[in-house]
């Protein structure tokens, strides 16, 4: 079985600026998590890092 590691990056500053974007970002994230389950991987999500303030 393929182990894959899968993490998302943004810039913090967008968060705010931009009103569900942080959830959309986390539902896309899920999503490819979920195609990669599909065709038989493991997969370990870490969550998304963003580049400024911790998320």
């Amino acid at each position: 079985m393929i182990k894959a590691g899968l993490f998302g990056i943004g810039l913090d500053t967008y968060w705010p600026q931009f009103e569900g974007l942080l959830e959309r970002l986390e539902g896309y994230q899920q999503q490819i998590a979920n195609k990669m389950e599909s065709f038989g991987a493991e997969v370990v999500t870490v969550g998304l890092v963003g580049i400024g303030n911790s998320i």
